[in-house]
């Protein structure tokens, strides 16, 4: 079910048009949540804020999850890349980034394996879903 409606809601957004749209992904307890921000030129882009995160472990493990289907970028929230990936006591202003392109089933699975993995989201669960401008 947890898959399921990730996909439908990213199904959703995609049938937007125009610029500057973005899905949130929230747990239904509101301590965790990813979103991606999207536009009809140019697709998907995973953003991850690692400030709830309680190790370095889990930001390493959210890293392997999107790098399994992107390249992945950890960089401060002002844009800037991080160098000394052992700086997350710093982790406020941290994220971890990813171009997606259109490639919603990459999307799904990365939201789905956080979920599942690293938030500890039950596969019955149901997690809030936001799709604005």
């Amino acid at each position: 079910m947890l898959k399921r409606q990730i996909e439908t809601s990213l199904e959703l957004l995609f049938m937007q048009s125009g610029d500057s749209w973005f899905i949130l992904f929230e747990s239904s307890d509101n301590l965790h949540f990813l979103q991606f921000a999207f536009n009809s030129s140019q697709g998907l882009f995973f953003d991850f804020p690692l400030k709830q995160l309680s190790s370095e472990a889990e930001a390493r493990q959210a890293e392997l999850i999107v790098s399994q289907y992107a390249k992945v970028i950890r960089s401060m929230e002002d844009g800037n890349p991080i160098t000394d990936v052992r700086s997350f006591e710093n982790r406020e202003n941290q994220v971890i980034n990813a171009e997606l392109g259109f490639d919603k089933k990459s999307a799904a699975s990365i939201a789905y394996l956080i979920f599942k993995n690293i938030f500890k989201v039950g596969e019955n669960e149901k997690i809030a879903v936001t799709i604005d401008r």
